[in-house]
């Protein structure tokens, strides 16, 4: 994939440099760019190749949104929006969405959308919102369950290329369930509305509009076929909240040392020993950030725990979903009488007892001593422990919950 997909990139690089200073100055939307995007099949770049797509790594993906990005930065963080919904869909496998109870019909569903993008398909994002950024448990857009499908309600901001993708990922609130958030892949068309906003300096040709929803989709339109995942899957992919960004600004700097480097040269000053000085920090500062992305990049999967549930552990998991509130109601529930009588007897510490025990396999004398304690003592504070929860800690059930709710309250302490 590598040699195809970037040497296309980097072919496409000078064409979209051409046009960029016109769509700049017009706020006009790259079109060309785009029908150019499709021609080299790079709207199919992270769709895996079983569904005809290049099946690129995340690796290989910055390495070519960085050479668009030394051609258009505002094409190149469009194609940015795409890449992460293709990206982050392709990379649900199968072990993955049976963990997360997503039914066969909606990864058929998802495959549908990824071969439409294969051939020439392309999405937006549309997440963020006014007073809520793109805080997924603040946003006021809702949905509810018609007759053969959802309704969505509400309006989004920056949407970047609002008005001419395939269709938009939308994230929402359950109506009934403010908790609950959901994403949707909609249709463009019908129901959807696009109010210019975005005016801005070197990214007008974003045309990171409003986007107004009261649109009725169909049912398999939600995205794994379950409500609620939507919290869940952003922070199994934080690389396309983060790194995927980096990419694009890495190539957008290196097309500005290319700029500078170019304008001293037309006017004779590129020799002139402080005017190299400065240059030569700009290149080595940038050429620093290529080499952390390029690294980051390619730490994706091999590395980082993000894609398969065995790897994150329940530790990870509760960790994705400490925003969850009913979550922290369940750490509430378990814990918050010992909670409260640590803070008014903070050099006993008895939640640090408790911990010890359940982390010793309820092996008492073991335990004791992890807790520098003598076995007396340490049998003391597990009596008062009890009587304080109202648990019996001989109970490997009572146990268990116990133990989840520390893990638990570990991961909402965590930012």
């Amino acid at each position: 994939m590598t040699v195809h997909a970037l040497e296309a990139a980097r072919r496409l690089a000078p064409r979209l440099a051409a046009r960029a200073a016109d769509h700049d100055r017009d706020g006009s939307f790259p079109v060309d760019d785009f029908a150019d995007l499709r021609e080299a099949g790079l709207f199919g770049l992270m769709v895996p190749r079983e569904l005809g797509g290049l099946g690129a790594t995340f690796a290989e993906y910055a390495a070519v949104a960085t050479e668009l990005a030394r051609g258009n930065g505002a094409t190149a963080l469009v194609f940015n929006m795409h890449a992460s919904v293709t990206g982050a869909l392709g990379a649900v496998t199968e072990e993955l969405a049976e963990a997360l109870g997503v039914p066969e019909e909606a990864l058929a569903a998802r495959d549908r959308l990824l071969r439409a993008a294969a051939e020439g398909a392309w999405y937006a994002v549309a997440m963020s919102e006014r007073g809520a950024g793109a805080r997924l448990s603040q946003l006021s857009t809702v949905y509810q369950p018609v007759e053969g499908g959802w309704h969505l309600k509400g309006s989004k901001t920056f949407c970047s290329g609002a008005g001419h993708p395939d269709g938009y990922l939308v994230a929402a609130r359950s109506a009934t369930d403010q908790s609950v958030v959901s994403q949707f892949l909609v249709p463009a068309g019908e129901g959807l509305t696009v109010e210019p906003t975005w005016d801005s300096l070197g990214m007008r040709a974003t045309s990171s509009h409003d986007l107004h929803l009261d649109v009725t989709v169909p049912a398999d339109r939600l995205l794994g076929g379950v409500e609620g995942l939507a919290l869940v899957v952003a922070q199994l992919m934080p690389h396309w909240l983060v790194a995927s960004y980096a990419a694009v600004y890495v190539g957008v700097a290196r097309a500005a040392i290319d700029a500078a480097a170019e304008h001293l040269n037309a006017r004779n000053l590129a020799g002139l020993p402080a005017v190299r000085a400065r240059l030569g920090r700009a290149d080595a500062a940038v050429a620093a950030a290529e080499l952390v992305v390029a690294e980051a990049a390619r730490r994706d999967r091999r590395d980082l725990p993000y894609f398969r549930l065995p790897h994150v552990g329940l530790a990870g998991l509760l960790h994705l979903l400490r925003d969850e509130p009913r979550l922290q109601t369940f750490v509430e529930r378990e814990l918050g009488g010992l909670l409260a009588y640590d803070a008014q007897h903070p050099r006993e510490q008895l939640l640090g007892t408790l911990r010890a025990y359940l982390e010793q396999g309820r092996n008492k004398s073991a335990a004791a001593a992890a807790a520098h304690l003598s076995r007396p003592a340490f049998y003391e504070r597990l009596a008062r422990i009890g009587r304080i929860l109202d648990v019996d800690l001989d109970s490997v059930e009572q146990c268990l919950s116990l133990h989840v709710a520390l893990l638990a309250l570990d991961a909402v302490r965590t930012p």
